[in-house]
């Protein structure tokens, strides 16, 4: 009985590889059937129901066989810049996070640069998420190796020309990626309120505008193979206090949130323009939920982002650290507010569904947030299937964008590609 179980085991996996095989050669078919230059390239993307059945059963083997702390390392994006302790290899060794973001501060020229990510990947057992804060205009973290090279929003919208915001898109994935980098948290997709005049961070004025120009350059950005984030979910185009210093609180109904700052998230995601990763903020928007802000909402995370627009990519936070969020640094302890952690909302966070948590930054906010998470789950507070949900989507955000190759039988620890060029990303169907 157990040789004729272990013959039909085999035989599964060969006809699943088989199957993939199959669907990789028809989509390399695809890509060389078209004119496409050294440099076009992007995420691959799933067609049939056969496809998905051999991704989803993928994930299941990849994720299935990651040891819990595996797990919880994949949902944290530290950062690796303004911290006060570690080598940011020697983190990656010992807690494998899927994600990473830097600075300014840590991108001192090309080769440096290059350099460092080519170090982290080489260090990481499972491929890593690198990514930076690139908006163009005066948002640009990599202002010492490109200097002021990019456009800020605001002035791409004002061209009025589509093909331009998807070129600013395009270019900028390249030379992101040329770094070693994967990822940009970017574009803003908010809408200034009437009046408001702006930041430049913005697409225009309107949710029509900020749609058609801020759409176009997400599309360069993710054709050009580099993860796109649209932000700040549910919106800040009217919030007044900068979240970085204060909690901004915006009175609107829920009704106009839905018709107005939603509006483009709502359409994108309809078109099938699908950012890999979105971003949520805080801010409190009292008619939907009173008690906690958007980004450690169940109702605004959950009900509104999952369930009503029905985005099931990743979900990452903003950094958790941030002043408007000091007031929920308590918990209740025998009746009593205490002082508490980073570790305290990461737990909300992930309560409230997301995958991604962007905060912690030094040994001290690491050990924390792993060892509330591991309590969190001994304690029956977050299910192990909650993890794996968003463990998940963040392995299959990696498999379509090259990180992980798309093999039924790899596992966790298996050898990865460390680094990228632009000439040797995966090629879009």
């Amino acid at each position: 009985m157990q040789q004729l179980m272990h013959q039909s085991h085999r035989w599964r996996a060969v006809i699943l590889w088989a199957l993939v095989a199959s669907w990789l050669v028809g989509c390399s078919s695809n890509a060389t059937s078209k004119s496409h230059d050294s440099t076009v390239y992007g995420p691959l993307t799933v067609r049939t129901a056969t496809q998905q059945h051999a991704l989803d059963a993928f994930l299941n083997r990849y994720v299935g066989a990651m040891s819990l702390n595996d797990r919880i390392g994949q949902m944290i994006y530290a950062q690796f810049a303004y911290n006060d302790c570690f080598d940011i290899v020697s983190c990656v060794q010992k807690y494998h996070p899927g994600g990473l973001i830097g600075y300014e501060n840590v991108f001192s020229s090309f080769n440096q640069t290059k350099a460092l990510t080519q170090n982290i990947q080489a260090a990481a057992p499972i491929p890593v998420i690198i990514g930076t804060d690139v908006e163009g205009g005066q948002e640009n973290r990599l202002v010492s190796i490109y200097h002021n090279s990019y456009p800020a929003a605001a002035d791409i919208a004002n061209t009025g020309d589509v093909n331009y915001a998807y070129k600013k898109g395009r270019e900028m994935a390249h030379d992101i990626l040329t770094l070693g980098m994967n990822a940009d948290l970017a574009p803003v997709v908010d809408v200034p309120c009437t009046g408001c005049g702006g930041s430049g961070r913005d697409f225009g004025y309107s949710p029509d505008s900020v749609t058609k120009y801020g759409g176009a350059w997400l599309q360069g950005l993710q054709d050009g193979g580099v993860i796109g984030t649209m932000k700040h979910f549910p919106g800040l185009g009217s919030a007044t206090v900068d979240p970085h210093k204060g909690m901004p609180t915006v009175y609107k109904t829920k009704q106009d949130f839905e018709t107005y700052d939603l509006a483009p998230y709502r359409a994108l995601l309809a078109s099938g323009n699908v950012p890999g990763m979105i971003m949520s903020t805080n801010i409190m928007i009292p008619d939907i939920d009173k008690d906690l802000p958007a980004e450690l909402s169940p109702k605004i995370i959950t009900d509104i982002l999952r369930n009503e627009l029905h985005y099931d990519g990743v979900v990452i936070t903003d950094a958790l650290y941030m002043g408007g969020l000091g007031q929920f640094f308590y918990k209740d302890v025998n009746g009593a507010r205490v002082p508490d952690h980073l570790a305290h909302l990461v737990l909300l966070a992930i309560e409230a569904g997301d995958d991604f948590i962007l905060g912690p930054f030094n040994q001290e906010t690491m050990d924390a947030s792993f060892a509330a998470i591991k309590a969190a789950i001994h304690a029956g507070d977050i299910t192990e299937a909650r993890i794996n949900a968003s463990v998940k989507r963040i392995i299959r955000l990696k498999v379509q964008y090259g990180l992980i190759p798309f093999n039924p039988n790899s596992l966790p620890g298996a050898p990865q590609p460390q680094y990228f060029t632009p000439a040797q990303a995966p090629i879009k169907p």
